[in-house]
């Protein structure tokens, strides 16, 4: 395992490969060691969840093995092992949740709930303000679904007061973004995958024709660029980050057969007065900031 699990290119590389390994075979058992690991981002370790959750349905299992009192703490602390270890919850984790069962049952509001519950907690953000958060969140989640056609859809997080942040990341083990575009704008960018993600992202592009529900990715990355934040997007050998209107974007040499998106929402006392005040708008640039 990396020596920081973080959200820079070469970890989520790691994964990716540890992933497809899981994925390719059965009845084996997954070694992962931490020997080297000093540190995890909580809106990362929904990665690893999802390696439990594939290795389950391709009949695997995983061992851990030299991992450290404080790595353990955090991952016990986002219940990645579904334990509700309450007893050892940090007020700033947002909880690792697989929503398979919840969408095979047509909860449909099982996001939203979810997401509210986790934001309210420890964090002085209000109702009004959570709401529209969720908003855009919510969009994100509804896309990996629709596009992605899949019900394994897990997500996780990490709220940082002290910076005033929080991070948020949803991965759906369903059809990849280049899959659905590609055909879809006639194989334009050949196969250079982080374009089609690009695309994708991009204001007026839609692969559902004439529709005008949802708030869709641009809007969501235009939100997100509002308030001092980042969207990072993982699809395929795709690779597309977005900060504070900084894009990069490049081709993996391994793909990831599903999409990870990690968002990352900066906020303090104006930005939440904005938010409360024009809460019924329906983009975030439509504020004066």
């Amino acid at each position: 395992m990396p020596v920081n699990i973080d959200n820079e290119e070469e970890t989520l590389l790691s994964f990716i490969q540890i992933y497809n390994h899981i994925k390719s075979v059965t009845k084996n058992n997954i070694i992962l060691d931490f020997k080297k690991t000093k540190f995890v981002c909580g809106e990362i370790i929904v990665i690893i969840g999802v390696l439990y959750e594939i290795a389950r349905t391709t009949d695997n299992t995983i061992t851990m093995i030299n991992i450290s009192d404080k790595i353990k703490e955090i991952l016990l602390s986002h219940d990645i092992f579904g334990n509700n270890t309450s007893m050892f919850s940090k007020n700033t984790a947002i909880h690792f949740k697989n929503f398979e069962n919840d969408l095979l049952n047509n909860e449909t509001d099982c996001f939203d709930t979810y997401a509210k519950d986790e934001l309210l907690k420890n964090l002085s953000l209000g109702i009004d303000a959570t709401d529209y958060i969720i908003k855009y969140l919510s969009e994100a989640f509804i896309n990996a679904r629709t596009h992605g056609k899949t019900n394994l859809i897990c997500c996780c997080g990490q709220k940082y007061p002290n910076i005033q942040h929080v991070r948020f990341s949803i991965f759906d083990c369903g059809a990849t973004i280049p899959c659905v575009v590609a055909p879809y704008i006639n194989n334009r960018f050949h196969d250079n995958d982080a374009e089609y993600i690009s695309w994708a992202v991009k204001m007026g592009n839609s692969t559902k024709p004439n529709s005008f529900g949802g708030l869709g990715l641009h809007d969501i990355e235009e939100f997100i660029k509002a308030y001092s934040g980042s969207l990072t997007i993982i699809s395929r050998n795709g690779y597309y980050r977005n900060i504070k209107g900084t894009i990069r974007k490049r081709n993996m040499p391994s793909a990831l057969f599903g999409t990870m998106i990690i968002i990352d929402i900066g906020y303090n006392t104006e930005l939440l007065q904005l938010i409360n005040k024009f809460k019924t708008n329906s983009k975030a640039v439509a504020l004066e900031l």
